[in-house]
C-alpha cells in the first residue's frame, strides 16, 4: 500500500535555526531571537558590539531599554507618562524649564532637600500658604 507523504513529513524535526544579525551599512548588527516561549528580543548593537538598543517582547507587554550618548523626544502637542513610579537621576544636574506656567502637584508629601543653599526667586510675589509654617 502507498501513503502519500508531503516534504513537512520526510524533514526531520529540528529547532529553528537562531536569527543571523544583520548588518547595517554602519557597522551596526540587529537581532531577533527568542529567549524562550513567552519571550523574545530585538536588539542593536555599534561596530564594537555595544548594546544600544533593546527591545524585550515579555508576556505583560514590551520593555524598551536604550542606551545612548544623547535621547530627544520632540512633540508637536504632549509627552505623557504615565507609571507608577516615575525616577530620573541626574549625575551633574537637572532642569525643568516652561515659557510658561509650571506646576508640581503632589497628593501626599512633597519634599524638597538640598545639601547646598536652597533657593527661591520670584520676581512677583511670594506666597505660602498652610495651616501651619515652621521657619527654624
Amino acid at each position: 500500500e502507498i501513503y502519500p507523504l508531503s516534504l513537512h513529513d520526510a524533514l526531520p524535526i529540528s529547532e529553528p535555526p537562531a536569527s543571523a544579525p544583520l548588518t547595517t551599512p554602519l557597522g551596526r548588527s540587529l537581532v531577533i531571537e527568542e529567549l524562550n516561549e513567552h519571550e523574545e528580543r530585538l536588539e542593536v548593537r555599534d561596530a564594537k558590539g555595544v548594546l544600544e538598543m533593546e527591545v524585550r517582547l515579555t508576556r505583560e507587554g514590551p520593555v524598551l531599554r536604550l542606551s545612548s550618548q544623547r535621547i530627544e523626544l520632540n512633540a508637536t502637542d504632549t509627552v505623557a507618562v504615565n507609571c507608577e513610579r516615575f525616577v530620573v537621576n541626574a549625575k551633574r544636574s537637572a532642569e525643568i524649564l516652561s515659557e510658561g506656567d509650571a506646576k508640581v502637584q503632589a497628593k501626599g508629601a512633597l519634599d524638597l532637600q538640598a545639601t547646598g543653599e536652597l533657593r527661591l526667586r520670584s520676581e512677583d510675589e511670594l506666597k505660602a500658604v498652610a495651616n501651619m509654617i515652621w521657619l527654624n
